[in-house]
């Protein structure tokens, strides 16, 4: 996912949210069978996240409670991997940082340090 999307004139980002891609991730948080994706797939939410359109539906679908509740329960790996994209994905909007803040994502982050 990083690699389609580090161009910023290509279309590639558009054109996933079109076709559904990050409903698809959505979907993926919460099943059990994917949880050593988990990271990976917060990345690829992240990646997205730079487009208005999919921070609006990270909102609506109150994605960030769904990313910091199982947090604690991650590989530790993994929860670095979901630390780098959580805080590139608060880079890209003040709503996206209030979510993360009223669903204790400051307290999440004080205990990986």
């Amino acid at each position: 996912m990083c690699n389609l999307t580090k161009n910023p004139n290509s279309n590639i980002i558009q054109g996933l949210l079109k076709k559904g891609f990050l409903e698809i991730l959505f979907d993926l948080l919460d099943q059990e069978r994917v949880k050593e994706l988990f990271g990976n797939v917060v990345s690829a939410i992240a990646y997205l996240s730079v487009e208005q359109e999919a921070q609006v539906k990270i909102l609506e679908n109150k994605i960030m409670q769904r990313i910091l509740e199982p947090l604690t329960q991650i590989h530790e790996v993994d929860q670095k991997m979901i630390i780098i994209a959580l805080t590139s994905m608060l880079f890209n909007n003040i709503d996206l940082q209030r979510e993360f803040i009223s669903n204790s994502g400051l307290g999440k982050l004080l205990f990986f340090l």
